[in-house]
């Protein structure tokens, strides 16, 4: 694992750390290729929007920047991105702020001690460039879901091994009853979204879809603001108790996350699946409910969860420095590592749940769902009409090349970049049936479906990565792939690049280990 690098602590040294990776990042992709450790290293120190959000974007009410050098700064981001990637970083800033490195190390450490499985399936709702990923066992496998496109490029080229997926979590899908794990930090925002006929604030919104698509027994650990166990209405609570043991939860002080760019009390909660039908076995079934308490003169409700438990709160409760007037701060009272570890060891301690291996019914017997294109803002596909066209700005428009209308079965270059979103497509399918636990045979005509695509395009076209190498009049050298035109705009490009190993010196390629096995380790 990459040791995490040293984060920027100004605010123009953080703007400048995530100019730098964009670089970085479009560099890679250009070219094709995967990250080197130097580049991995620059891709790690972007920190997200959110601390510099007000700075780095122009005032939304005056469009002015608050100085000439932020006005520059600002200019390079947007001279960087596309409309639609500068439009997507604006729209997710106000909660695109990243955990401390100190906070994912130990709820890693905390999944250990409640249960999780080897080689799980873990998912990241609002993955962020993958900081938890990059922490995570050897072994295990990860789903990480991510709205803004420039962060999720950043994470599909530090991650290219998982599966990355750059949409809402509104919108992904995932396999009910079938991950082991859910791990993260969601976001906060002044959102209501549906979710099975409730409108849910945007963080309960995470919770509820998490737990949902957990396995019996499989466990969460999941950062969040302090509403969801303070707020006094308890639907979200009682959600999640229905279907899951609260197994605890640890308060953070406010300056857990200062140095990634805000102060907020927040939690950190964990619970654990049950299978139908198993009694609720909760660490207190009290965590359903809120008493208020008396900080500084004022009385504020806190979770009777922390108000039994006090060694689970790494603070000093105050009314200084707090961000909204009825609410609190957590100022810190000691050393914020040992004090995370002295709380994981009061956590239940549990074993991981036994890997059932079970007779899986005949291949006939299941009905594979009918096939869905991944889409999403910036990808292409294929219309009804054989018209290729592409995401932008939430709208389909047609795609040209050099002034040419592009159908899926006209020009040369039209055809190939249709057969690469076959393959796009068929490689996600695999991943899904791996991901969705689908039966052998089942599994394996995904990926025999994947290797007759992967072998139609090499066969007509040579490798997806194939590159050339020509002298530019100045002595330099030009790189190209022929190939991924126009392709390496939609954001799963480098899923399909990663379907071979493409020698550049000899221009051979194999085929890589998505088309010859399961990559996904799935237990039923």
């Amino acid at each position: 694992m990459m040791p995490p690098p040293a984060l920027a602590s100004g605010e123009k040294s953080k703007a400048r750390d995530i100019l730098d990776a964009i670089r970085a990042v479009e560099r890679i992709e250009r070219e094709g290729r995967t990250a080197t450790t130097e580049e991995r290293q620059t891709l790690a120190r972007f920190g997200g929007f959110g601390a510099v959000a007000l700075s780095l974007f122009p005032d939304p009410v005056t469009g002015r920047y608050k100085d000439a050098t932020w006005e520059r700064l600002g200019g390079e981001l947007k001279s960087l991105l596309s409309p639609e990637d500068y439009d997507s970083a604006k729209r997710t800033t106000f909660n695109a702020f990243y955990t401390s490195p100190t906070v994912i190390a130990a709820m890693h450490q905390a999944l250990a001690r409640i249960g999780v499985a080897e080689h799980a399936t873990i998912l990241e709702p609002g993955c962020g460039t993958g900081n938890f990923l990059g922490h995570a066992p050897e072994g295990t496998r990860f789903i990480g879901v991510e709205l803004d496109r420039t962060t999720g490029r950043i994470a599909h080229a530090l991650h290219p091994d998982h599966d990355i997926r750059i949409e809402n979590f509104r919108d992904t899908k995932l396999p009910e009853n079938g991950i082991d794990a859910v791990i993260g930090n969601v976001p906060f925002a002044d959102v209501r979204l549906d979710y099975r006929g409730q409108k849910l604030a945007l963080h309960d919104f995470f919770f509820a879809k998490s737990i949902d698509a957990l396995k019996p027994g499989g466990v969460l650990g999941l950062v969040t603001s302090h509403f969801t166990l303070d707020k006094q209405n308890a639907a979200i609570r009682e959600y999640l108790a229905e279907r899951a043991d609260f197994l605890g939860a640890i308060r953070l002080p406010s300056d857990a996350f200062k140095r990634e760019g805000t102060r907020v009390v927040t939690d950190v909660v964990f619970l654990r699946k049950r299978a139908p039908g198993e009694p609720a076995r909760h660490a207190d079934p009290r965590w359903l409910e809120t008493a208020p308490l008396d900080i500084e003169g004022a009385e504020v409700p806190i979770n009777r969860y922390f108000l039994d438990h006090p060694e689970m709160v790494l603070g000093t409760y105050s009314r200084k420095d707090r961000l909204y007037d009825a609410g609190y701060s957590l100022a810190s009272n000691g050393d914020l590592a040992d004090q995370l570890r002295e709380a994981i060891g009061r956590l239940p301690e549990r074993a991981p749940p036994p890997v059932i291996r079970t007779q899986q019914p005949p291949s006939s017997a299941f009905t594979p769902p009918p096939p869905i294109p991944h889409i999403t803002e910036g990808s292409l596909f294929t219309g009804e009409d054989n018209i290729i066209r592409q995401v932008e700005g939430g709208r389909s428009e047609p795609v040209t090349y050099h002034g040419v209308l592009l159908k899926a079965d006209g020009t040369p270059q039209a055809r190939k970049i249709a057969a690469l979103i076959g393959l796009r497509d068929q490689a996600r399918r695999v991943l899904q049936s791996q991901n969705e636990g689908w039966p052998e045979g089942n599994r394996e005509e995904a990926r025999r479906a994947l290797n007759a695509a992967y072998d139609r395009f090499v066969a007509a076209h040579g490798p997806i990565n194939k590159t050339t190498f020509t002298t530019a009049r100045d002595g330099g050298v030009i790189r190209r792939m022929p190939n991924l035109v126009k392709f390496r705009e939609d954001p799963d490009a480098m899923l399909v690049m990663s379907l071979e190993d493409y020698d550049e010196v000899t221009g051979k390629a194999a085929k890589a280990a998505i088309l010859k096995k399961d990559v996904v380790r799935w237990a039923s």
